[in-house]
């Protein structure tokens, strides 16, 4: 209902804390002149429906049930409910009564409702006229809230005595013609048919079409409204006042068979209408067969953290959601939400928010338990008993008629006029995507049934990667994947940033949330889980705090060498060795720059791979809530960027220190795809290098030409890197580099021995065997595609060394001070 003060005759000082909200909301909307002092308030339909929802209950304030008693359960209490806590009588020709009896409250709150078919201007009269009638029979601080269909009346009574009393003025008053009847002067707003009257109608909100007429004088509809089927009365406090007023009633007359109507709408309503402030509005007004579900949609949307605001979010522009609002009807119930944006909003950006939004609600009302506890939990939710009883007094009304099919009234309201011909074709557009809603395109999967695993394992991942990655941005990708991990809501989702040169998302895993959590509703977490990361808005302060991490993690510091080194290795594509990109880099990404990253790894080719420990059915669903999140991203690239690869560039090159302990070497050997990348011949190669005892150690540490050596395997499946970094005692550097190229370029003539294959096979034997009991490595498997190739030969591993580790293919870089490295062999020259 619409809380109005100055049709309450108290204004503002006897509201609750709500009514009060409500009054602010509306302090903006211009008065229209009602006869006898009274003011009926009304904003733009689209815009801030809400704030005239039918109850404004229903729009703040608690939405759970009453707080639980103290002290321990009593299980005899067990089956006690919201909906036991309010008792309902009448009907058959007698009012419907509907009571609380509750302890604590020092005043009683009584309400009487009228619901009817005649308009918002009867409403109007009825309420102002009644509000009369009983402060002639001494009830007063009378507060209304009225409505298209009707109105309420609530008052305080401090005792049984004025509990009984009260019913018999209202019956008096009721069944008595107005002592003094005079027409409602005003104008209602008025409206051509179209999204605006539809909106309006939906949420009862009090209007008249264009061209309607009204007669000026209302005091023949009084005693028929007042004696319909849709009189309804409440009352909320202790039982002997509640006693009282129900032994007042006992003198009410029958009621007549006449019920209120509540017409189903027709049709669905879409339209384009004039600009109506700053910001592009997209108004939704649903038509609901069953108001519990209506409530249990509202209230998800309500919260922060709902699916709606984040997919909002992501279609980009500033779309926000307004608080959305139900006004119950007799015939179900009617959800109002708007969103707007103060940005340049395009059309089909318009189009776009709109299919999310609709689809979302959709999806929501058909899937949101029947409850009508959940209505009783409104009355019951409410602090103030004259509140309680006003709710408990409409509610009453709500469902008595059956309801039809799911109805959307949409109204688009743009920030700046549209040419007559685009704003039409926008309203057709919105139209047809509402009446034939498309299901999201559903993502490419590859799916396994495991069963018996006690969790869900899903990757979903572009399968460009970073290797394209600018160098100026490079690192993007990888941050922007941590910080969604990092930003998950469910405590029951392990979430892993997936990050590598050809493949670019995030794996999730868990159990289910409780030990009743069904199959499907386990993979649709998931789901929603790794589409709200994937969608979500990097925040700049925590992107901050994570560039310092990953940082750390590539450092410690600049090391201007490596970096140097790997970009002669991979020219300008520093993320095909190095896919969280490199110090620097980092270091200047930006939030826009993360966000850039984000989305461009929604728009790409996406797959999804997914072990599933009851069915490959909990693929599909989880498959299912990741398509709809990732909806307005809107169509996808089918593949990835064409890139030219730049050569490597062999060589020798030296960079100046002025840290005197630095004595560094490094050895660069590019794998390029015709190497096969990072294959298994590379990680055979690489342990045989590193492994205790191995070919590095012996080759520089034994001799006493190096107080470090490491060996790295860095890159991904297409282009790669080995690389050997040497850490030399004073003046050895050129002997220790000579010494490890020495190495490499034996085993480029064929220094492989059988013993040297032999050792690798048994190790990576079981490598293999420690990764197929990781799910991890089997998601992964299953994202690719493809079994892992056979282990190499002793021939086929001396060959690929024999091509990959040619002197001729390495890149050399000395890092020192002046001294140390012009103390270097003088007879090779160095390039710059």
């Amino acid at each position: 209902m619409i809380y109005d003060p100055s049709l309450s005759g108290t204004g503002n000082g006897g509201l609750s804390f709500c009514a009060r909200k409500l009054a602010a909301l509306s302090n903006a909307r211009t008065p229209l002149e009602a006869g006898a002092g009274s003011v009926i308030h009304r904003p733009s339909v689209t815009r801030k429906i809400y704030a005239l929802s039918a109850l404004f209950a229903l729009a703040c304030g608690p939405q759970a049930g009453p707080p639980p008693a103290s002290g321990p359960p009593l299980t005899a209490l067990d089956a006690v409910t919201a909906s036991s806590s309010i008792r309902t009588e009448g009907g058959d020709g007698r009012p419907r009564l509907s009571s609380v009896v509750r302890a604590g409250d020092p005043l009683t709150g009584i309400a009487v409702s009228v619901v009817h078919d005649q308009g918002s201007r009867v409403s109007a009269w009825l309420a102002q006229t009644m509000q009369t009638e009983l402060a002639r029979r001494g009830v007063h601080d009378v507060q209304l809230e009225v409505n298209a269909l009707g109105y309420t009346a609530s008052f305080y009574v401090a005792d049984a005595v004025e509990a009984n009393a009260a019913a018999q003025a209202l019956i008096e008053a009721m069944h008595t013609p107005p002592a003094n009847p005079s027409g409602l002067t005003s104008s209602l707003p008025r409206f051509s048919a179209g999204p605006q009257a539809s909106l309006a109608h939906c949420m009862a909100e009090p209007y008249e079409l264009e061209g309607a007429t009204s007669p000026l004088h209302y005091a023949e509809q009084w005693i028929p409204l007042h004696s319909s089927e849709g009189v309804q009365y409440a009352i909320v406090g202790s039982s002997k006042l509640v006693d009282a007023f129900r032994t007042g009633l006992q003198s009410q007359p029958g009621t007549s068979s006449q019920t209120p109507e509540d017409p189903w709408p027709s049709g669905a309503t879409v339209g384009v209408t004039q600009p109506m402030g700053p910001t592009a509005e997209l108004s939704f007004a649903v038509r609901v067969a069953d108001a519990s579900s209506a409530v249990a949609v509202k209230n998800a949307l309500s919260r922060p953290s709902s699916e709606l605001r984040h997919y909002l979010a992501a279609v980009g522009r500033g779309w926000s959601l307004s608080a959305p609002a139900v006004m119950l009807r007799p015939r179900g119930a009617c959800l109002s939400l708007s969103a707007s944006s103060a940005g340049a909003i395009t059309s089909e950006e318009a189009q776009l928010a709109a299919t999310v939004i609709n689809r979302y609600l959709g999806e929501q009302l058909a899937s949101a338990p029947r409850d009508p506890g959940r209505l009783a939990s409104l009355v019951l939710a409410q602090s103030d008993p004259r509140a309680a009883a006003a709710i408990a007094a409409w509610q009453t009304s709500s469902g008595r008629q059956s309801a039809g099919e799911l109805t959307v009234h949409l109204a688009y309201s743009p920030r700046t006029q549209l040419p007559a011909e685009v704003a039409q074709h926008l309203g057709q557009q919105l139209a047809s995507d509402l009446a034939t809603p498309t299901p999201p395109p559903q993502l490419t999967i590859r799916a396994a049934h495991e069963r018996g695993q006690g969790e869900i394992w899903a990757l979903v991942a572009s399968t460009c990667g970073t290797a394209d990655e600018p160098a100026a941005s490079a690192g993007a990708r990888g941050l922007a994947m941590l910080q969604a991990s990092r930003e998950t809501q469910d405590p029951h989702v392990t979430l892993v940033p997936w990050v590598t040169p050809g493949g670019v998302g995030l794996m999730a895993h868990g159990p289910p949330a409780t030990g009743n959590e069904s199959a499907a509703d386990h993979a649709r977490r998931i789901g929603r889980v790794l589409g709200r990361a994937l969608t979500a808005h990097p925040r700049g302060q925590f992107s901050a705090v994570l560039r310092a991490e990953v940082q750390d993690a590539l450092g410690p510091g600049p090391r201007p060498d490596w970096w140097h080194a790997l970009d002669r290795a991979a020219p300008h594509q520093p993320g095909a060795l190095s896919p969280f990109g490199t110090w620097s880099s980092v270091g200047a990404l930006n939030p826009h720059q993360i966000l850039d990253a984000a989305r461009a790894v929604a728009t790409e080719p996406l797959r999804v791979a997914v072990i599933a420990p009851v069915g490959t059915s909990q693929a599909a669903l989880l498959n299912s809530e990741l398509s709809r999140a990732l909806e307005p991203f809107g169509r996808r690239s089918a593949s990835c960027p064409e890139t030219t690869a730049d050569a490597p560039a062999p060589g020798e090159y030296r960079l100046v220190s002025e840290d005197a302990d630095v004595r560094q070497n490094i050895i660069v050997v590019s794998l390029d795809r015709a190497l096969k990348g990072r294959s298994q011949e590379a990680q055979w190669t690489h342990w045989l290098l590193t492994r205790p005892g191995g070919w590095l150690e012996r080759a520089v540490r034994l001799p006493g030409l190096a107080a470090s050596a490491e060996a790295h395997l860095v890159g991904g499946l297409n282009r790669a890197a080995l690389i050997i970094e040497i850490n030399a005692v004073e003046n050895r550097l050129r002997d220790a580099s000579d010494q490890a190229r020495g190495l490499l370029a034996r085993l480029a003539e064929g220094a492989l021995t059988a013993a040297d294959h032999a050792a690798a096979l048994k190790h990576f034997e079981r490598v293999r065997l420690g990764l197929a009991l990781d799910p991890r490595s089997r998601l992964l498997k299953l994202w690719r595609g493809q079994e892992p190739p056979q282990p190499p030969s002793f021939s086929a591993l001396q060959k690929w060394q024999r091509l990959a580790l040619d002197p001729k293919r390495h890149i050399l870089l000395f890092a020192g001070t002046r001294a140390q490295l012009k103390a270097l062999d003088k007879s090779r020259p160095s390039k710059r």
